[in-house]
């Protein structure tokens, strides 16, 4: 714990500060990522259609190449590529969550 006079970034940095604040940083770091994750649009208005990302060739593989079965694939991996990162956030900020 801080000094009573400590200066009020040092309050917040402290470990009982972090206990309060984290939950909130780690919901909002799994909702910005799984926005991102699943952006279809985005990557269009950005790097134009030439750019692929895994959302923009899943729908390439439904709408141009009717190819179902390699669009099932890479959602599926894309699943797991969000489950995986979001449980790494979960394990990375879980020992400054309070009991």
């Amino acid at each position: 714990m801080s000094a009573p006079g400590a200066h009020p970034c040092a309050r917040a940095a402290s470990p009982d500060a972090a206990r309060v604040w984290v939950p909130g940083v780690q919901a909002a770091a799994i909702i910005v990522f799984s926005l991102a994750a699943s952006s279809y649009i985005s990557p269009h208005y950005l790097g134009g259609a030439a750019e692929l990302t895994l959302t923009t060739l899943i729908g390439e593989f439904i709408l141009a190449t009717y190819n179902s079965p390699l669009a099932g694939a890479a959602a599926i991996l894309l699943l797991l590529v969000m489950i995986t990162c979001m449980a790494g956030l979960v394990l990375v900020f879980r020992p400054l969550i309070r009991p």
